[in-house]
């Protein structure tokens, strides 16, 4: 590819030493024609066509020109690339750079009208409006429309077996939480009477001792709310009505909680 471009600077320069031009570029436009060729090797085309164009800023070489317009068609810059062979084309090469140029004038001219082709709208068909049996004012077909749908929330089941009473599981989990949590208090209530018991120090005693008054009012209510919540569970299993409801129930280690949807 390297060799192939080279020949095509080569033949363009060939024109301007026909006409008392000097062929060998300044420094600085070698420099670019060099980062030209080697982009333009390695198909970075839009690399190359800016090298070119710098080079040829550099030193207006005509050959210069045919390069950079070769790298704007390989970077699909067609309408660029045009205008650049056309000043190309005014610089009177030769027959043979004449007709290098305009294959790829033909195969810029090609590439547009492709892309040209794929831009084309085709316009949207319109339905024929429908005439009355009568032969009266044409009527358009009515477009379908979808049937809705409906968002409405369901009913609740009403199927459900006594076991499965969200009320009454509920009520039976939270009177089991509660006397557990009850148990426990109670025993540390007792562990902190011991402890009391067995304290060397006032401070220490008072302090236990209190601890224990605490856990055991703790204790007891939440044994107390727990049993209730188990009795009541109990109840509406036996009384059991079949509709859905939710209850909810917990602790934090100090105090019960219940809440529920009836």
């Amino acid at each position: 590819m390297r060799f192939t471009l080279l020949l095509l600077v080569t033949l363009a320069v060939a024109h301007t030493s026909a006409r008392a031009q000097q062929a060998k570029l300044k420094p600085e436009a070698q420099m670019h024609l060099d980062a030209a060729l080697k982009a333009y090797s390695a198909k970075d085309y839009d690399v190359a066509f800016r090298e070119f164009d710098a080079a040829y800023g550099a030193d207006p070489n005509p050959a210069l020109l045919y390069a950079t317009a070769q790298a704007l068609r390989h970077a699909d810059k067609c309408p660029q690339a045009l205008a650049v062979y056309k000043r190309y084309l005014d610089t009177h090469p030769s027959d043979a750079q004449v007709a290098a140029a305009s294959s790829g004038i033909a195969l810029c001219d090609e590439a547009l009208k492709k892309a040209q082709s794929k831009t084309d709208v085709r316009p949207e068909s319109k339905s024929e409006p429908t005439p009355t049996p009568e032969g009266g004012p044409v009527a358009s077909k009515p477009e379908p429309h979808p049937e809705p749908t409906s968002t409405a929330a369901q009913p609740p089941r009403t199927d459900l077996a006594w076991y499965q009473d969200k009320l009454a599981d509920g009520l039976v989990v939270s009177g089991a939480i509660g006397i557990g949590v009850g148990i426990v208090f109670l025993a540390k209530a007792s562990s902190s009477e011991q402890a009391a018991q067995g304290a060397m120090a006032r401070q220490d005693f008072l302090r236990d001792l209190d601890d224990a008054t605490s856990q055991r009012r703790i204790g007891a209510v939440a044994l107390a709310a727990g049993s209730a919540l188990a009795v009541g569970g109990i109840v509406v299993y036996v009384l059991h009505r079949k509709t859905a409801r939710t209850i909810v129930g917990g602790t934090d280690g100090r105090s019960l909680y219940v809440a529920g949807a009836f």
